[in-house]
């Protein structure tokens, strides 16, 4: 049986914009029950590509008006979750579930394809 495709038929701001509510429906379909700040950091690092330098850390604590503490509290959750992976003291997105927001592309939802948080793997 094939998987069927829904196309999402919204417009959106920008690639924050998409990858937020990408997270958002991966957290709910998945029961994995993301804070909203957990979520804002999963956007930034898949718009960033990684969060681990100071420099980065700061710019996620400027927008998101959080502290350091509040960041690496959060760092260690979605890393104990496995949505993080650390790879060259950077954070990135674990790949099985990291989706390219920098190319222009629309986002689908593949209804057969919903990641669970104990099936998430390193490559």
């Amino acid at each position: 049986m094939l998987p069927r495709l829904q196309k999402l038929r919204k417009e959106f701001n920008d690639k924050r914009d998409i990858a937020y509510r990408y997270f958002y429906m991966l957290s709910i379909f998945n029961n994995l029950k993301l804070t909203e700040r957990e979520i804002d950091l999963l956007t930034h690092i898949a718009v960033k590509g990684n969060i681990g330098s100071m420099s980065s850390k700061k710019e996620f604590m400027n927008l998101y008006e959080t502290t350091i503490n509040t960041l690496n509290n959060t760092i260690c959750k979605l890393n104990k979750k496995k949505l993080i992976v650390k790879v060259s003291g950077k954070y990135r997105i674990n790949p099985a579930i990291q989706i390219d927001f920098q190319e222009d592309r629309e986002v689908y939802i593949f209804e057969f394809t919903c990641l669970f948080q104990n099936e998430l793997k390193i490559k």
